[in-house]
């Protein structure tokens, strides 16, 4: 039997491996050594696998997932404790040239989500993207029938007057 812990540190993961079950002593020196301000990718990894698993749907799980791995790598770059709202803001402008405002909107609830996952493990003290707000959103106007439309209707309507 061997135990392996298997840690991230810096961006690069690390594995250790121990022929026996590691004492608390040793757990705890490599622990020390473990990344106390992780990159994004290693971070987020965490958050769904963990968090999200526990208090998502497996649809919300599927969403944020493929937001991880499509709209959030202009991130990863960064770590978590230096990352700052200004950062957050440009990377919002950024996605609107190539998504919906709903889209944006969604990955932003993600991200303030995510950050506030930081803050509840203690990476970070405070959500640097809490205040930004949301984009705001063109209300669609209720449409009605045109006349050719009507007239259709009452066409079929006629045909199959069961149905309608």
């Amino acid at each position: 039997t061997r135990y392996v812990y298997d840690y991230f540190c810096n961006g690069t993961r690390k594995r250790v491996s121990f022929d026996h079950k590691p004492t608390i002593k040793e757990l705890a020196q490599l622990e020390d050594t473990v990344s106390k301000n992780p990159y994004f990718k290693e971070a987020i990894n965490d958050f769904l696998n963990t968090h999200c698993k526990l208090h998502c749907k497996a649809s919300t799980q599927e969403t944020y997932r493929n937001y991880a791995d499509v709209a959030l790598k202009p991130l990863y770059i960064y770590k978590i404790k230096d990352f700052k709202r200004q950062h957050g803001e440009r990377f919002i402008v950024a996605l609107l040239e190539s998504y919906s405002p709903k889209t944006v909107n969604n990955i932003l609830t993600f991200l303030k989500s995510f950050f506030n996952y930081m803050v509840d493990i203690k990476i970070i003290s405070e959500n640097p993207v809490k205040k930004i707000k949301a984009i705001p959103l063109k209300k669609a106007e209720p449409k009605a029938l045109t006349i050719s439309q009507i007239q259709c209707f009452i066409e079929k309507a006629k045909q199959k007057p069961s149905q309608f």
